[in-house]
């Protein structure tokens, strides 16, 4: 009897520790990110070693939160990422509150995004190179939708700093009028005080940081 009730006990375990996602089954802890390859990944995939990587972030962005992951283990590592093979809208994820950052294996890589819209479904931290792969819009608008950005480290946008164009940030303000009406691209926000942005790129960057659809602050970050 005992042995039939620990056998049972097992079997619970084993359930919890394993959850089914999208056909296969994965262990819900034990790993330290989600790795995306963008020239020979695929979304079938469980995305938890560089072999099985997803191809989009967007589908990396989503396993991070399936997996619960904590803490520094809530990272994106882009392995491969071709020409025009990326996009970093994730506005078609669930929406998550816990920050995760995003990041390329080799810190030199450049993510190479086919829309210039980088769009945010949660907190980020953008700790890597990216662009805009289209060479007649050169800047990327960067849309919080009222969650944290961080520009990381290694944060740049590499063709528009090759233009000598800026960077925008929709922040959610609009600055012609005083009471500074929320705007919904941005999640709404009504209170300079939820600006929930930090710059710590170690590169040449020029910012808008886009109150509505005005300029609110142009930031030069040297």
């Amino acid at each position: 009897m005992k042995q039939k009730i620990l056998s049972l006990v097992l079997a619970a375990v084993f359930t919890l520790a394993v959850i089914p996602f999208n056909g296969f089954y994965i262990s819900a802890s034990g790993y330290t990110g989600v790795y995306v390859n963008a020239d020979s990944g695929s979304d079938s995939n469980d995305g938890i070693t560089e072999a099985t990587a997803v191809k989009t972030i967007s589908a990396a962005i989503d396993r991070v939160n399936f997996l619960q992951l904590k803490g520094e283990n809530r990272v994106v590592t882009v392995i491969a990422c071709g020409w025009n093979k990326a996009s970093l809208d994730m506005s078609s994820c669930t929406e998550y509150y816990e920050m995760i950052t995003l990041k390329c294996k080799n810190p030199g890589s450049t993510i190479w995004t086919s829309t210039n819209a980088i769009k945010l479904a949660g907190p980020l931290n953008i700790n890597t190179i990216f662009g805009y792969s289209n060479g007649t819009q050169t800047a990327c608008n960067i849309y919080t939708y009222g969650y944290e950005l961080i520009l990381g480290e290694y944060a740049k946008d590499t063709k528009a700093i090759e233009k000598s164009v800026n960077t925008k940030i929709f922040t959610g303000f609009d600055a012609e009028h005083n009471s500074l009406l929320p705007d919904a691209d941005s999640g709404n926000i009504e209170y300079l005080k939820d600006i929930n942005l930090t710059i710590s790129t170690q590169s040449v960057m020029n910012l808008d940081i886009m109150v509505g659809n005005v300029n609110y602050l142009n930031y030069p970050v040297h």
